[in-house]
């Protein structure tokens, strides 16, 4: 039902693999192309404008809804880490956040005697913080951040209707079919939620360790190969009377 695809390994796997899914659909293509003229972009030209994009939601502009959900997060983790005592509890958020590094080194670099108030003080944190984030997104192939995910959920569901599900790897899973057995019951408990009741498409990739990307292509779907209805999933994977037995 789900076969996974892999991409290039070059520290932009995350933007590959969200590119195979978007190529064959131009409405979604567009949303990621710095020249939404340009449908025929090829993948390794095309991976700076889906940076970009990204990277644009850090800036209050048009797309102030990107900017809030980056805002929400960034603002979430500088709590969090003011909030820790030890540099171990940061080193192990920082293998969650890979983006965490730069925003230790603004907190720790910043010099905030002269800023009155706390609450000045963080809001100045942010916007360094904010800024630097974009940069990084843009300029540096590292693993892809929770933020980045969250940024382009957010962006594919609230223009395209695309519902982002990221899947893992298993290694327990010695063959093609029990890794995709593995899949499919994850897809069932992710789409009972309560979460995910939300009509539209839905696109997978596929997440190796937290180190790579790929990206997972239906055999059956209703609509595109990387992209397929909820409804129709949904039933594809309900299970049989067979397995309901077991």
């Amino acid at each position: 039902m789900i076969t996974a695809h892999d991409v290039h390994a070059d520290g932009n796997c995350f933007y590959r693999a969200l590119y195979q899914i978007c190529r064959h659909d131009p409405s979604l293509l567009k949303t990621f192309l710095i020249n939404p003229e340009d449908e025929n972009g090829h993948e390794d030209s095309s991976i700076p404008s889906f940076r970009l994009k990204v990277a644009d939601a850090f800036f209050v502009g048009p797309n102030k809804s990107e900017f809030n959900v980056s805002r929400t997060m960034i603002n979430n983790i500088i709590e969090l880490l003011y909030s820790m005592t030890s540099a171990e509890d940061a080193l192990s958020l920082q293998s969650m956040y890979p983006l965490l590094s730069c925003i230790r080194k603004i907190i720790a670099g910043q010099n905030l005697l002269d800023i009155p108030t706390e609450i000045e003080r963080r809001a100045h944190v942010r916007e360094k913080c904010m800024k630097r984030c974009a940069r990084n997104i843009y300029q540096k192939p590292i693993f892809a951040s929770s933020i980045e995910i969250e940024i382009v959920k957010h962006i594919l569901y609230r223009y395209h209707d695309v519902n982002l599900v990221v899947l893992t790897v298993d290694r327990s899973c010695r063959t093609r079919d029990e890794q995709n057995e593995k899949w499919i019951f994850d897809m069932r408990k992710i789409m009972s939620s309560t979460e995910f009741i939300r009509p539209g498409y839905v696109a997978i990739l596929i997440n190796h360790d937290n180190l790579h990307y790929m990206y997972a292509k239906f055999d059956r779907t209703d609509h595109l190969p990387t992209l397929c209805g909820t409804e129709f999933l949904h039933a594809c994977i309900q299970p049989t009377c067979r397995e309901n037995e077991k």
